[in-house]
């Protein structure tokens, strides 16, 4: 435990100098799309951390029960004072990253953001797609790595269209 907080410690360092830089800097610098592409890649990084982390205090049933929490979401919206929703999107997002851990490799390298992930998540969870989801995982990350999110938002909607009417026509 020692480790993760002296890990935290020079986070918060880190983000301090990085929030002076930003207050000090002249606006035409931040017109640069490696910075731009930086930040955003180790703010992916940063919540997937984040993420697991969180995770790993919901895994700790008996202490958040025991003071009266009924769920990990419940407990984790208090202490953090997230919405329980928003801690519940998070505890999804680590059991499907813990269900296909590549997908947690391509996002730490760059090639998908959490938006993507999200999206995922929706169809993962639902009984209906899950199947089918986990047998496409592969390809629909490939298809996530050349889209931006809202765009691979769209295309799983259609994906779904596709996954509705193969199973209307299986059943005729």
């Amino acid at each position: 435990m020692f480790g993760i907080k002296n890990a935290l410690d020079n986070l918060e360092v880190a983000i301090n100098d990085l929030e002076s830089c930003v207050k000090t800097t002249s606006v035409e610098n931040f017109y640069d799309d490696d910075l731009v592409k930086r930040i955003s890649l180790l703010t992916n990084r940063e919540v997937s951390l984040r993420d697991r982390i969180m995770n790993e205090y919901g895994k700790n049933s008996d202490k958040w029960a025991g003071e009266g929490y009924k769920s990990a979401s419940q407990a984790l919206s208090y202490v953090t004072h997230n919405s329980s929703s928003a801690m519940k999107n998070v505890l999804n997002r680590v059991e499907f990253m813990e269900e296909f851990p590549f997908v947690e490799e391509v996002i730490c390298a760059g090639e998908v953001c959490l938006d993507h992930v999200d999206v995922l998540i929706k169809y993962y969870k639902d009984d209906f797609y899950k199947e089918d989801l986990t047998s496409n995982i592969e390809l629909l990350i490939e298809n996530a790595k050349v889209l931006p999110a809202q765009r691979f938002a769209l295309a799983m909607k259609h994906w779904k269209y596709i996954i509705q009417d193969l199973r209307d026509h299986s059943t005729r």
